[in-house]
């Protein structure tokens, strides 16, 4: 009778507990992907930035441009258009994007977004957390011809609850979907083990 009463229990407590972990703030990720579509190079980004730990901006305009030695990129519309300009440090887990100089996109849609080695580029209404997306086509261009590195680079900024990441993809994917975190998942494993074991013991009564 204990046993069925603690499983009893135990299930709504664990649909609570999963919830919950679910609903936790991950780290957020802007992700730049770049990839050969026929003979042109699409550069598409997507993601959310936590500019809240971050000093007060500067403000400034821009327009979609790369530059793979310097550790530059800004997409958007190609018209450009007004932005923030944050300054931070990066950890950088990988070095330049290559050894290519500026490039211009020939075609651009979406917002304003962007980083170089010191700071972060975004529309100059952007709220922190809040979805950016961008396309930008060079037509004719190779990976080569852009002096891009295909592989995966990451750089992250800020710490703690403000601690965020830029991934640049070139002519590869990668995993870039927030996670829970460490502690929570643990926490979340445990519940469901001991879930497993009350399952288990009212079996054998």
């Amino acid at each position: 009778m204990l046993i069925r009463h603690l499983r009893t229990l135990a299930l709504p407590a664990l649909v609570a507990l999963g919830t919950a972990i679910a609903s936790q703030p991950a780290h957020a990720t802007f992700t730049f992907t770049f990839t050969q579509s026929g003979s042109n190079v699409v550069e598409t980004g997507s993601g959310t930035l936590n500019t809240g730990g971050l000093p007060s901006p500067l403000f400034g305009g821009g327009s979609p441009a790369i530059d793979p030695s310097s550790f530059f990129i800004e997409g958007g519309n190609i018209s450009g258009a007004q932005a923030n300009i944050y300054q931070t440090s990066f950890s950088v887990s990988s070095g330049p994007l290559g050894t290519g100089v500026e490039s211009i996109p020939d075609a651009g849609i979406g917002d304003l977004v962007g980083f170089s080695s010191g700071s972060i580029i975004v529309p100059k209404s952007y709220v922190s957390g809040t979805a950016l997306s961008d396309t930008d086509t060079f037509t004719g261009g190779t990976f080569s011809s852009l002096g891009l590195t295909v592989g995966s680079y990451t750089y992250t900024f800020g710490s703690g609850a403000n601690a965020d990441s830029i991934i640049v993809n070139v002519g590869s994917q990668t995993q870039s979907t927030p996670v829970p975190e460490p502690a929570a998942m643990g926490v979340f494993a445990s519940a469901l083990g001991l879930f497993g074991l009350l399952r288990l013991r009212g079996r054998r009564v």
